[in-house]
């Protein structure tokens, strides 16, 4: 009996417990300080246009672009001791998505008639319900460029799950799925010096390879990474190495299906933007993973992304100049 009673209240404290492991935790309140939130690049002879200025969500609360949308901040940019008010952007027609609806408005800034000169200092300051952000920067000259060079060689790509299969130019469709493609592809390496100057950094923010004989063209946008970006300049040669590789493949949804782009060394070039920036813009971009780890990203303490923007804000205010070329074998 009391083997019984011992297996009965064993048998119950394991319920309990595992009732107890599977409950839904819910109402949970993380405190967090609201925050100005600025993402802004200053392009050497372009207008001061689309400042983003947002705020910070709560921690696990879900981010919309409206719920985010700052539509009455008071800003400003000093430059050469005047100040310049910053607008509200109306919507352009070309703010839609690819199924023709009105995209959600994002709150940017513009200032009219202010174009952006390199040598320049740019102040930022905005005001908003009570809380006030400051930013700093520099808009560097356009890049010296020397020695770029540009290289082609063959390459392979796997692909599982494969529809097709590629033997050089030739594309031969697989009855089944289920397999493994080699796909031979075309890799393009282009390599350049840049002539470095203090407090600045470098990178190549976009390329596209074209083709003269078959018209076929690949590239575009690269992304925000520190493989491109380089910063300061070397003792010994006072230039950095930039250099950026691509992959001369198309991919189709679904993901398996893959095609070689038609473009053949011998008559094919790149053209590419190189990017000069306030070093500010580095020391985020090196630090800005760490933000993925468990800490608060928006709290006073852990190990947030080194920005520039200061006071009750976050993000980056970053003067830029561009130098764009076209590369040949």
């Amino acid at each position: 009996m009391k083997r019984i009673s011992f297996l009965l209240i064993t048998s119950l404290t394991i319920a309990l417990l595992i009732h107890s492991c599977t409950s839904t935790v819910t109402d949970i309140q993380l405190t967090s300080t609201e925050r100005i939130v600025v993402s802004g690049l200053l392009v050497s002879g372009s207008p001061v246009r689309n400042i983003q200025i947002s705020r910070t969500l709560p921690p696990l609360d879900t981010f919309t672009v409206d719920r985010v949308f700052v539509g009455d901040a008071k800003a400003s940019i000093i430059v050469d001791g005047q100040t310049f008010a910053l607008n509200l952007q109306a919507p352009t027609p070309g703010d839609t998505l690819p199924n023709g609806k009105p995209a959600p408005r994002r709150s940017f800034y513009e200032a009219p008639g202010l174009i952006v000169q390199s040598g320049k200092t740019y102040a930022l300051r905005i005001e908003w319900q009570g809380k006030v952000a400051t930013a700093e920067t520099v808009v560097p000259a356009a890049p010296s460029i020397e020695q770029p060079r540009l290289t082609f060689s063959r390459t392979s790509e796997f692909t599982t799950n494969a529809n097709i299969f590629l033997t050089g130019d030739t594309t031969r469709l697989l009855p089944q799925n289920g397999m493994i493609a080699v796909v031979p592809a075309t890799t393009a390496v282009v390599t350049l010096n840049v002539r470095s100057r203090v407090t600045e950094m470098y990178r190549v923010s976009s390329l596209i390879v074209r083709d003269s004989q078959s018209r076929d063209s690949l590239g575009g946008e690269t992304s925000l990474g520190v493989q491109n970006a380089q910063s300061g300049a070397s003792a010994s040669s006072g230039t950095v190495t930039l250099r950026q590789t691509l992959s001369l493949i198309r991919r189709f949804p679904p993901a398996n299906f893959i095609l070689p782009a038609r473009i053949y060394p011998p008559t094919a070039s790149i053209s590419l933007v190189v990017q000069a920036a306030d070093s500010a813009y580095y020391d985020y971009v090196v630090s800005n993973a760490r933000a993925n780890s468990g800490n608060n990203p928006i709290g006073s303490e852990g190990i947030n992304p080194r920005w520039n923007v200061k006071g009750d804000g976050i993000g980056i205010f970053i003067g830029t100049a561009e130098t764009r070329l076209t590369v040949r074998p």
